[in-house]
């Protein structure tokens, strides 16, 4: 199966990610991680938070960014159903 292929079942099962908490606790610098990456801290955190679509390009920057394999990073980052509640709670109002 090609990535695409797997891409497009990743994006079917509407499962939710949210890669702030991730990258938080591994203390990732995120205005480094930004610059890495070529982007905005602003655009970034945008990209990091709880969202039911994913970003292929992101992702794959940021796992290049990480040294992981690109679905090896989308399983971290996969926040299942129940824990969507606990994910919300443990965000701040503002950023």
């Amino acid at each position: 199966m090609s990535l695409t292929t797997n891409w497009k079942n990743l994006k079917m099962n509407k499962m939710k990610y949210h890669i702030k908490p991730y990258l938080k606790k591994r203390s990732i610098n995120l205005s480094s991680l930004a610059k890495q990456i070529g982007m905005s801290f602003q655009r970034l955190d945008h990209h990091i938070k709880l969202k039911e679509n994913l970003s292929l390009n992101v992702a794959r920057k940021l796992s290049e960014a990480l040294g992981m394999k690109l679905e090896v990073f989308i399983k971290e980052v996969e926040v299942a159903d129940n824990n969507i509640e606990e994910e919300m709670e443990n965000q701040p109002f503002a950023d």
